[in-house]
C-alpha cells in the first residue's frame, strides 16, 4: 500500500466532500420547522414579546441595535437567534 499525499489523493479529497454535502443535506431536512417551534414559544414568552416589540419599533426609527428580526421573524442578537423561555 502506497501513501499519497494531500492534492494527490483524489479519491480520498472527493469522498470526503461527497460525505460533507449528504450531512449538509440532512441538517437542513431536519431542522426545517425550527423556526416555527420557536415562535409557537414566543407567544408565551412576554420577555420575548416585549423584546421583539421594541426592536420593531428601533428598526422603524433607523436607531441601531445588537437585536434584529430576521426572514423567519425570529428575534436575533448578535446574529444569534434568541431562543424565548
Amino acid at each position: 500500500m502506497k501513501h499519497l499525499k494531500g492534492k494527490e489523493n483524489r479519491v480520498a479529497n472527493a469522498l470526503s466532500r461527497k460525505v460533507h454535502c449528504i450531512y449538509k443535506v440532512q441538517i437542513n431536512q431536519t431542522c426545517s420547522n425550527i423556526p416555527e417551534i420557536i415562535n409557537e414559544a414566543s407567544v408565551k414568552d412576554p420577555e420575548y414579546t416585549v423584546l421583539l416589540q421594541q426592536t420593531k419599533e428601533a428598526l422603524l426609527k433607523w436607531e441601531k441595535s445588537d437585536f434584529k428580526i430576521n426572514l423567519d421573524n425570529l428575534l436575533t442578537f448578535k446574529k444569534r437567534i434568541y431562543i424565548p423561555n
